[in-house]
């Protein structure tokens, strides 16, 4: 996984995460992780996942930051797993690396199943 921010020294540009929130579809999982600070925006969050029954973490692509000021929702990153099989529970891994340091848990966990396909036929 990647190396979080050591907590060593906090900076005034440090982020703080914030609540981690998971949707899912058929075949993929939306993620959104709220935060404060980080006024230079300078902060990455990675993203990784795996089902549960696996012990392989697999990279997807990084989380992009989005601040625009306002406080509803508030400053996020998102991104999403992509490629996923339907039915099936996975665990999703966010670790936030800030130059400036990391106030609070560098490292958010959950676990979301993807929606089961299970489309009834046409009738015909």
């Amino acid at each position: 996984p990647p190396s979080p921010t050591p907590p060593t020294a906090i900076g005034p540009g440090a982020i703080t995460p914030g609540r981690l929130a998971l949707t899912s579809t058929l075949n993929s999982i939306g993620v959104e992780l709220f935060f404060s600070g980080d006024p230079n925006a300078n902060a990455t969050a990675a993203l990784e996942f795996k089902s549960t029954s696996s012990t392989t973490w697999r990279a997807a692509l990084p989380l992009w930051q989005t601040n625009d000021g306002s406080t509803n929702p508030g400053p996020a990153y998102y991104g999403s797993a992509l490629l996923l099989d339907p039915g099936t529970s996975y665990d999703i891994r966010v670790t936030v690396a800030d130059p400036d340091g990391v106030s609070g848990n560098p490292v958010l966990t959950s676990s979301i199943a993807t929606q089961a396909d299970n489309i009834p036929a046409a009738a015909t």
